[in-house]
């Protein structure tokens, strides 16, 4: 298994010697933290903290480029290159469900709560603290909606789209029961009664 990982962990691409565009693609496309957690499991797993490193400067570069003021602003369905700013719709769950997964894993490995808090504003960007202010999550089906477009949500919820809110949420509960478990004020604390009003943080 380890061979396979550090044969997996090679073809992951070199990270971008520009400082303004770290990512190791031109542009930004498709469910694109899972490049940056490729990195961060390879190198925990490895032992290998250049790796890990790279990872999470990717991550940490990834959540950057995609948060305008308090709420994710993900990329959408056209992709994102080098000077192009959010937000820019259509917004997909998949790449949402990505973050969340690439956030939660970081925070497990580092227990750095900018991990914990990053996973919790996936959460929110499903209930509402989005681009638009609309919730992608139905709380009466317990499906999710197909995107973020223009002026509207997509109300199509298809399976995709609604394990990619489950992902999420379940992602935010996990962190807010390892942090009750550790009984510690943080920024895990702090983020998660956002997740009870349903909308964008005031």
């Amino acid at each position: 298994m380890a061979a396979l990982l550090a044969a997996a962990a090679c073809g992951l691409g070199s990270r971008s010697p520009d400082a303004a565009w770290l990512w190791p693609e031109p542009r930004l496309a498709y469910a694109n933290a899972v490049l940056a957690e490729a990195r961060v499991a390879a190198g925990s797993t490895l032992g290998h903290p250049a790796l890990l490193e790279e990872g999470l400067d990717l991550l940490a570069w990834l959540v950057a480029v995609e948060t305008v003021g308090d709420h994710f602003s993900f990329t959408p369905v056209g992709g994102r290159g080098p000077g192009e700013r959010g937000p820019a719709l259509d917004q997909q769950p998949i790449e949402a469900a990505a973050m969340a997964d690439a956030c939660a894993r970081a925070f497990a490995i580092t227990g750095e709560s900018r991990w914990a808090a990053s996973t919790l504003l996936v959460a929110e960007w499903f209930l509402g603290a989005n681009d638009l202010g609309l919730a992608l999550f139905d709380r009466a089906t317990g499906g999710g909606k197909d995107g973020l477009h223009g002026d509207r949500v997509n109300e199509n919820m298809g399976a995709e789209s609604t394990l990619a809110a489950i992902t999420a949420l379940q992602q935010t509960r996990r962190i807010q029961q390892a942090a009750r478990r550790a009984a510690t004020t943080s920024a895990v604390t702090t983020v998660a009664p956002g997740l009870t009003r349903g909308g964008r943080r005031g």
